[in-house]
């Protein structure tokens, strides 16, 4: 997240799905993965997208939620925009019952489709499931606890959500 871009369509977009999320039950924490250089982020990120400050690790409690915010998305090698298949699991490890990551790194190539599919099977070989928001903005919704997916797909799905967007 760059505070530069704070405020634009894809924030909004955030602040639907993270709010639909809340719907279902789950109190709903964000990283920022701020890029900033002074590394700060203001009150208004979080208010913007209906998101608590991430909580120290150790610290999470049943049904929370964490949202990552990259610049870019998700590959294999972390980097200052992107964060990794093993941070998602990681997280999963440690408590989140679920775990969405904004992801931005498809080209625009027509493969999206099949970089998706190969997004998620790199996941299930870790134990994890998932699926993705298929948009002009993308979002991978990730869980160890399958059961959570069912959920809120159905809320997606009942705020209006088409099923094609869902993969």
């Amino acid at each position: 997240m760059n505070s530069k871009w704070l405020g634009d369509s894809l924030d909004l977009t955030k602040r639907v799905l993270l709010g639909a999320i809340a719907e279902t039950g789950l109190k709903v924490f964000a990283d920022p993965m701020i890029t900033d250089i002074d590394g700060s982020i203001s009150n208004d990120y979080y208010k913007l997208i209906k998101a608590n400050p991430i909580l120290p690790k150790g610290i999470i409690p049943p049904g929370c939620c964490l949202f990552l915010d990259p610049d870019t998305g998700i590959s294999e090698r972390k980097s200052k925009s992107h964060v990794t298949f093993s941070e998602i699991k990681e997280n999963c490890s440690l408590g989140y019952d679920l775990i969405v990551v904004f992801d931005q790194s498809f080209s625009r190539s027509s493969k999206k489709n099949e970089m998706i599919i190969n997004k998620l099977n790199k996941l299930r070989t870790l134990g994890i499931s998932g699926f993705y928001y298929d948009s002009h903005a993308n979002f991978l919704f990730a869980t160890s606890k399958p059961e959570i997916l069912k959920n809120i797909k159905n809320k997606l799905r009942e705020i209006g959500i088409p099923l094609e967007r869902i993969v």
